[in-house]
């Protein structure tokens, strides 16, 4: 029969050969077995927690280093296993603290692992400036970098994490955001991973962001962790993926567990304040109460600067409001900027466009076509339609006609329609600008500009006596004759009734035969009749009108449609915006 000392060896011999066979599981059972019968051997401690290192069982390997440590404080290799712990687990204080203890054992102890000591106290040292590098980045914005740096500390631990994020970018390995893949990270520090999401979110990979929280939070051992609790918060915040109140559920959670959370406790109150902001902005519009809206969206904007999804609906409602299309454009743009990020942050991040397929697709395909709308109506309004026609494009992308709305999407189409043939009109010459009256201009009120135009450029007449040309600005008398013709050709289409309603309808009219083949010298008219020109003789009473209204529109938004469309009298109708966004 074998003595208690003798069982615990063959135990341990069983354990050597599993461990050597990469049983690693199996090792740990037969040297615990052999703690059991011998409980005072440093050796089977440190045997054991060499297995646990290679389970991912790093604060067990850590607990067993010690034990071997008290029992034989000269154990180089427990004093190894503990620094490969402490670093596992984020701890490199302490495991500095380890390869000084070791660096002191006697010569015959650490003779024979100097170079062990020199690397790890080099992994050691460059983890620590990993970890700085990481800290000042976040702290001045640099989350790219921060980001860099977190997950190379990573890879320095576990090298076989490198790359495993690449396969999750859909373009190409150079532009993927992250170099690890969050399933992998089991064997990574808690601590570390948080600072992955952290920055991740500063990279507005939200979502990536968002996986590394839940992942942890359905670990056994982390499922109360509250900084997890509070990143998933805030994911769920910026892509608006859950109700608030299951935001503010998950915060109170988090303090219930650490109380003393600053972050948790300071995320809470931002929630709290931004959301009685929102409905207070949205009863204002709700009251029609604009300016009372626009300052409460106002302030809601200023209080969260880097928001997600619901600031990008905050923007969209205070585009609504505003009066001045500038604004509008301004809004509307600076909320399809901020989908973009959040939607696609490896596109953003590397500079490449979205393509309107990827943004229909997406899970703000909604609030996307909403924004295109109210940013083609702004252009159109204000008479830009080669970027009305490009909005209304967008946003018939948004909107194929498959997601039940048809009406929506004839509306839309009507409304490119419109645009198109606006943006046709808007590239011939504008007869009505170059006579400076409004289109609403009466035949009387046709002529008389006609009058004071052509004298003021006519190149002159023998019954004047003068060069009226001698009275223009110098900048204006080098162009005289080209102006001269344009208003020959204005005057010739404006006059004629038939060739006017055909160019207010939108067909294109030339009036360049008013002054084809006409010299224009001292003795002659260029084609001009004298009766129109002179007024029957008289020259005073000439005045000038101001310049044209350009296309009226009618509005269509929010969550109605409606709008004028096409009118030949009447302009080009487009939509504007009377429903706010709060889904």
């Amino acid at each position: 029969m074998l003595s208690n000392s003798m069982e615990a060896e063959k135990y341990k011999d069983e354990a050597n050969e599993f461990f050597k066979a990469q049983k690693y599981p199996e090792a740990i059972d037969l040297y615990s077995k052999a703690i059991e019968i011998n409980p005072s051997v440093a050796t089977f401690y440190s045997n054991r927690a060499a297995a646990y290192l290679n389970t991912g069982e790093f604060k067990k390997a850590l607990n067993d280093c010690q034990q071997a440590i008290s029992l034989d404080p000269t154990m180089v290799k427990a004093y190894f296993r503990a620094v490969k712990s402490n670093i596992h687990l984020g701890n490199l204080d302490e495991a500095a603290y380890q390869l000084s203890l070791a660096e002191k054992l006697p010569g015959k102890n650490i003779s024979n692992h100097a170079q062990t000591l020199a690397k790890d106290k080099s992994t050691v040292n460059t983890l620590k400036m990993k970890l700085d590098l990481y800290a000042e980045s976040m702290s001045s914005e640099r989350y790219y970098e921060a980001l860099q740096a977190i997950e190379s500390a990573m890879v320095i631990v576990d090298p076989s994490l490198y790359g495993t994020g690449y396969p999750n970018c859909k373009l190409s390995l150079i532009l993927a955001i992250s170099d690890v893949e969050t399933s992998k990270l089991a064997n990574v520090c808690v601590k570390w991973r948080i600072y992955r999401a952290e920055a991740l979110i500063g990279c507005w990979d939200v979502q990536e962001a968002g996986q590394v929280a839940a992942a942890l939070i359905r670990s056994a051992a982390e499922s109360k962790n509250p900084e997890a609790i509070c990143i998933r918060a805030k994911t769920m915040h910026l892509l608006e993926s859950h109700p608030v109140s299951t935001i503010i559920q998950y915060l109170s959670t988090s303090l219930q567990y650490d109380p003393d959370n600053k972050k948790s406790r300071v995320f809470y109150k931002h929630i709290k304040n931004l959301e009685a902001l929102k409905t207070k902005g949205n009863d204002f519009f709700k009251a029609n109460n604009w300016e009372e809206a626009i300052a409460a969206y106002n302030e809601f904007l200023e209080a969260d600067p880097k928001g997600g999804v619901m600031k990008a609906k905050v923007l969209s409602n205070r585009a609504i409001v505003y009066s001045r299309y500038d604004k509008v454009i301004e809004d509307c743009g600076e909320a399809l900027e901020l989908l973009n990020k959040l939607c696609f942050p490896k596109d953003f991040m590397n500079g490449m466009d979205v393509s309107h397929e990827d943004k229909a697709n997406s899970t703000q395909q909604a609030l996307y076509s909403k924004l295109y709308l109210r940013l083609a109506d702004a252009y159109n309004k204000k008479e830009e339609y080669e970027d009305a026609v490009r909005s209304y494009e967008a946003a018939l992308a948004m909107d194929p006609g498959n997601n039940g709305n048809l009406p929506l999407t004839i509306e839309i189409k009507s409304a490119l329609r419109n645009a198109k043939q606006a943006l046709k009109i808007s590239k011939r010459k504008d007869y009505y600008k170059i006579l400076g009256i409004d289109k609403s201009a009466s035949e009387s009120e046709i002529k008389k500009a006609y009058r004071k135009l052509a004298l003021q450029y006519h190149p002159g007449t023998i019954l004047l006596s003068i060069d009226k040309r001698n009275l223009l600005p110098e900048a204006e008398q080098g162009n005289a004759d080209s102006r001269f013709k344009e208003i020959q050709e204005a005057y010739e289409v404006l006059s004629d009734e038939r060739k006017k309603s055909l160019f207010d309808a939108g067909h294109d009219i030339d009036g360049s035969s008013a002054s084809a083949g006409q010299g224009f010298h001292s003795h002659d008219f260029g084609g001009v009749n004298l009766a129109d020109l002179f007024g029957g003789g008289g020259f005073g009473g000439f005045h000038q009108f101001g310049g044209g209204n350009g296309f009226r529109s009618q509005g269509f938004g929010g969550q109605g449609y409606g709008g004028h469309g096409f009118q030949q009298s009447g302009g080009y109708g487009g939509f504007g915006g009377y429903g706010y966004d709060d889904e």
